[in-house]
C-alpha cells in the first residue's frame, strides 16, 4: 500500500479500499483471547529466560574467577599460560563441498564454529567422505577458529568430548592431557573475549594462531574443580536450550493460529468464558 521513494506514504483511501473477511464481533472476541492467551505464555517465557540468562552470567563471573567457591574445594588455584599445559594443533583441508547429509565420517567444518556449535559440542552435524590425510580429534579438544572479518568472532571456544572427528582447516586445536578441562576452558573463554581479542593479529582479515593462544592466561583451579564449575554451567546451559525450544515451540503455534484464526480455516466455538477452545475445521 505504500507509495513514495524518499519518504514511503499510505493514504486514507488505501486503507478504506482493504477487503477483508470479516466474522461478527464475538467471534472476533473469541479469537482475539486466543491469541492473547499465547501472547502472554510466550511473553512469561522470553522472561523467564532472560532471567536465567542472568543468573548463569552471575554463575560464570563468580565460579570462573574464583570469587565463590562450590562447596567442598579449597584448594589454591594456579595463574598460568596456557602454554604451560597444552599443545596447539591445527585442522587439514576439508572444504564445504565435501561436507554431506549421509557421509560416513563425523567432521567439523570451522565455520560451524561460529554458527553451530556453541561451548559444548553435543551432537556433530556434518559427515564427509574424505578421510585421507584428515586431522582428528581427541576427547577433551577444545575448538577455535583461527580466522574471521572480525577479532570478536574469534573469541569463541567450543569443547568437543570424542575421539575421532575429522577437523578441518582454519580450527585450532588446544590440547591437554591432564591439567585442562575443555567445557571449563571453553567456559573460561566465553567471559574472557577481551583476553583473547588482544591476541589476534591482521586488519582486513583477522588470524589467532597457537603461539598467541599459548600466551592466554587464566587463574586455574584443580582439575575437580574445574569439572564441578563446568557441570554446574552445563546444567543451566541445558535450561535455558529446554526453555528456547519451548518458547519456538509456542511462536510456531501462534503464526499457525494467527493464520489459520484470521481466515477462517480454524473457528472458535462460542464458550470462550474459561480457557480458548478450538473447533478444527473447515468453515
Amino acid at each position: 500500500l505504500g507509495q513514495g521513494q524518499a519518504i514511503v506514504h499510505i493514504y486514507k483511501s488505501d486503507i478504506e479500499n482493504i477487503k477483508l473477511n470479516l466474522p461478527p464481533l464475538p467471534e472476533q472476541n473469541r479469537i482475539v483471547a486466543v491469541l492473547e492467551t499465547w501472547d502472554k505464555a510466550i511473553e512469561k517465557l522470553t522472561k523467564k529466560i532472560e532471567s536465567k540468562g542472568r543468573i548463569k552470567k552471575g554463575l560464570m563471573q563468580n565460579l570462573l574467577t574464583g570469587k565463590k567457591r562450590l562447596i567442598g574445594y579449597t584448594d589454591k588455584w594456579r595463574f598460568i599460560k596456557l602454554g604451560q599445559i597444552a599443545s596447539f594443533k591445527k585442522g587439514k583441508g576439508l572444504s564445504k563441498s565435501e561436507l554431506l547429509p549421509t557421509g560416513r565420517y563425523e567432521a567439523i567444518h570451522y565455520g560451524e564454529l561460529f554458527t553451530k556449535y556453541n561451548e559444548k559440542i553435543e551432537y556433530i552435524l556434518s559427515k564427509t567422505n574424505s578421510y585421507s590425510n584428515m586431522f582428528l580429534s581427541k576427547k577433551n579438544d577444545i575448538l577455535m577458529p583461527t580466522s574471521d572479518v572480525t577479532p570478536r568472532g574469534l573469541s569463541t571456544a567450543s569443547y568437543v568430548d570424542k575421539d575421532g572427528i575429522i577437523l578441518g582447516g582454519d580450527i585450532l586445536v588446544i590440547r591437554s592431557s591432564r591439567d585442562l578441562n575443555g567445557l571449563y576452558f571453553a567456559y573460561y573463554v566465553k567471559s574472557n573475549k577481551k583476553e583473547v581479542i588482544k591476541l589476534v593479529s591482521g586488519s582486513t582479515v583477522f588470524h589467532l594462531y597457537g603461539s598467541d593462544m599459548a600466551k592466554f592466561k587464566l587463574n586455574l583451579p584443580p582439575l575437580k574443580e574445574q569439572e564441578s564449575i563446568s557441570n554446574v554451567l552445563a546444567i543451566a546451559d541445558k535450561e535455558i536450550k529446554e526453555l528456547k525450544n519451548k518458547l519456538s515451540l509456542l511462536k510456531d503455534q501462534k503464526k499457525y493460529l494467527l493464520n489459520n484464526l484470521i481466515t477462517g480455516k480454524i473457528r472458535t466455538t462460542v464458550n470462550m468464558a474459561n480457557s480458548p477452545q478450538l473447533k478444527i475445521g473447515p468453515t
